[in-house]
């Protein structure tokens, strides 16, 4: 099954059909938040399970937000408030993003970290 995946996507990548992933499995986007309103790169993510990582030495609270247009409205899907590791999910057409909303942050820096998993 996964093979035919991987081709059924490549043949797809290949022929412009823009079914390709955004992200190859394992693919990590890092980023840091160290003030207020202070968000790591929305990245598109292919339909599935993805891996979230909030680490570091800070206090605040670390918001996931998810965009169903392509990041114009951003909707809060979760809240932490210490280090953290664990699982999202996504729909297709969707992007997600870590940071620190206005009024959120206390002091220190987080780590934010995002990996795609592909089925």
């Amino acid at each position: 099954m996964k093979k035919l995946l991987t081709l059924v996507l490549t043949l797809a990548l290949v022929l412009g059909l823009g079914l390709a992933p955004a992200m190859a499995a394992g693919d990590c986007i890092t980023g840091s938040a160290g003030a207020e309103d202070t968000f790591g790169s929305a990245r598109d993510i292919w339909p599935g399970y993805y891996d979230i990582s909030v680490s570091g030495t800070w206090v605040g609270t670390v918001t996931l937000q998810r965009s169903w247009d392509g990041g114009t409205t951003w909707y809060d899907v979760a809240e932490y408030t210490a280090n953290f590791e664990g699982v999202g999910q996504a729909g297709s057409g969707c992007k997600v993003r870590l940071g620190i909303k206005s009024g959120d942050y206390t002091s220190g820096t987080a780590t934010l970290t995002i990996c795609q998993r592909l089925p």
